[in-house]
């Protein structure tokens, strides 16, 4: 699925697979004639909501990032992609922890440094108009047919937070130079029930899937090619 929001300030196109969305966001205004940097805030807040509206001052205000927030609209749960409350710092960015088959909702504020005389303890914090997008994720188990992915590069920081205490390390030659490289083998996992989850999260469902329809050949008129 894809599908584009924007408001005044910033835009966003949201493309949805079955387990990953993808946000590119953009500013409306050039950064170097943003309304930004000439603005300074009468209140400011870290809870997402608090759409103050900026007062013409003589404090600079400049964009330092992204708040995204995704609801998954049939439960209303509400998660923070950001960590640890600071910006995200990037025009693209990418949600791996959607599920096939949901809708969700996804809330984008643009962050500025937090006046510490209002907000004590904070160094960032969300101002200006929410910007929202509402998503799709697909489900490949519907339809006549089903594309599956199964998870490589793009989840290796995951997958490495979720196994690395599996972690082993090998000597390896490399131009003429001795390198350690890690590896994260799930079949060399010695615990049976965390192999079976590292092979499992590694496959997505692709096994599965593809298990699952070469069983549907139960006559002889069928043949793998």
């Amino acid at each position: 699925m894809r599908t584009k929001s924007h408001n005044d300030n910033i835009s966003v196109h949201a493309i949805s697979g079955s387990h990953v969305v993808i946000l590119g966001m953009d500013f409306i205004h050039p950064i170097a004639s943003s309304p930004d940097l000439s603005l300074s805030m009468t209140a400011s807040s870290s809870e997402p909501g608090n759409e103050s509206t900026p007062t013409l001052g003589t404090h600079q205000v400049q964009c330092v990032g992204f708040f995204i927030e995704r609801r998954d609209v049939a439960t209303n749960d509400k998660v923070s992609l950001n960590f640890g409350g600071k910006p995200i710092q990037k025009l693209m960015w990418g949600d791996y922890d959607v599920v096939p088959g949901k809708d969700y909702l996804y809330t984008i504020y643009r962050m500025m440094e937090a006046d510490s005389s209002l907000s004590p303890g904070m160094k960032f914090t969300t101002y200006g108009e929410a910007l929202r997008v509402k998503v799709r994720t697909e489900d490949p188990s519907f339809g006549t047919h089903g594309v599956f992915f199964n998870r490589g590069c793009a989840g290796s920081q995951a997958y490495a937070a979720k196994f690395g205490e599996f972690r082993k390390f090998h000597r390896v030659e490399h131009g003429g130079h001795i390198q350690w490289k890690s590896v994260i083998n799930p079949r060399e996992i010695p615990v049976p029930e965390k192999s079976k989850e590292a092979l499992a999260w590694l496959s997505r469902g692709l096994e599965e899937a593809l298990l699952g329809f070469i069983s549907k050949a139960t006559g002889n008129g069928y043949q793998i090619r």
